[in-house]
């Protein structure tokens, strides 16, 4: 079967009753060294392509904001200041119907000091706080909101947005675990590659995201024989908890789970055809696997 044939059985796959449409923002943060910005861009990049290639969202509802424009400007729309984060996330608001799907995700450093609505994810100027998405958030009263943060020091998001019809994902159980994080990479990894499809479906939900992720970061841990200084938090049932190991039956990942592929499209494009249409999966998967391999090999560091 040649080329053209397959990407018209693709087209097929997405046709189907609309259940809502869904926007993307990827906000990447002040990197600082450029090992840490390229990664950052990466990671941002990797996840708006699969958010549009794989998952068939418009590019229309794409938003990406990143530290240095002219590193990609055909992919970042904007540079990640708080004000354009705040001005991107008011535009969403405007557009968004009251049952479409928001998914915010930040990549970066984050930082805390005093009450939970002071933690910070850091931007190039002033950072934007969990208060302030806290704020933006109520723009959103009807529609379901699934926030990742991915940025050390980034667990107390969770009590402070936790609510209802809200998903919300960090790297970490608190804002005293500060170091590094690597949850970001397998995050990423989830919907880029098919290792987190566990019920072979070829559909992920954000529970399979998150489980894949947090036990990769253990993972990684333990092949550097470093101690876990990140415990990444899923909150989804509104208590403000968030559960490091969530349960749907007991606890968090009831609305996760039902949560496949970020809810972007009714039916999405089974893994099998996605590779087909975009190269081999063994050279995807190889270069997924270079790309995290490389990253995982920084030495993981403890902060005094």
């Amino acid at each position: 079967m040649g080329v053209f044939p397959v990407l018209a059985m693709v087209t097929l796959v997405w046709q189907g009753p609309a259940t809502g449409d869904s926007h993307l923002l990827i906000v990447t943060g002040l990197g600082g060294e450029e090992a840490y910005r390229s990664e950052f861009y990466e990671l941002g990049a990797s996840m708006a392509d699969a958010a549009q290639s794989r998952f068939g969202l418009a590019e229309s509802n794409v938003a990406f904001l990143g530290e240095k424009v002219e590193r990609d400007p055909a992919r970042i729309d904007a540079r990640s200041t708080k004000e354009n984060v705040e001005r991107t996330l008011l535009s969403m608001a405007e557009r968004a119907g009251p049952s479409d799907r928001i998914f915010i995700f930040l990549i970066g450093h984050g930082s805390a000091t005093g009450s939970g609505q002071e933690s910070r994810f850091n931007l190039p100027g002033p950072d934007v706080t969990a208060g302030d998405f806290a704020r933006l958030l109520e723009h959103f009263p009807t529609q379901p909101v699934i926030f990742a943060n991915t940025a050390s020091a980034s667990g107390d998001f969770v009590k402070v947005l936790s609510g209802p019809n809200r998903t919300i994902v960090t790297a970490t159980k608190s804002g005293f675990e500060r170091n590094e994080t690597i949850f970001a990479r397998f995050f990423v990894a989830a919907f880029t590659g098919d290792g987190a499809d566990v019920d072979k479906n070829e559909r992920i939900s954000m529970l399979e995201a998150f489980n894949y992720a947090r036990l990769q970061v253990v993972r990684a841990y333990e092949e550097e024989g470093k101690l876990l200084t990140e415990h990444a938090l899923l909150d989804d049932n509104g208590d403000g908890e968030g559960s490091d190991e969530p349960d749907p039956r007991t606890t968090d990942g009831a609305r996760a789970q039902g949560l496949r592929s970020w809810g972007w499209m009714p039916r999405t494009i089974p893994l099998s055809l996605y590779y087909i249409a975009s190269g081999s999966k063994s050279k995807r998967r190889s270069r997924r696997s270079n790309f995290v391999r490389i990253k995982c090999q920084r030495r993981i560091t403890k902060q005094s």
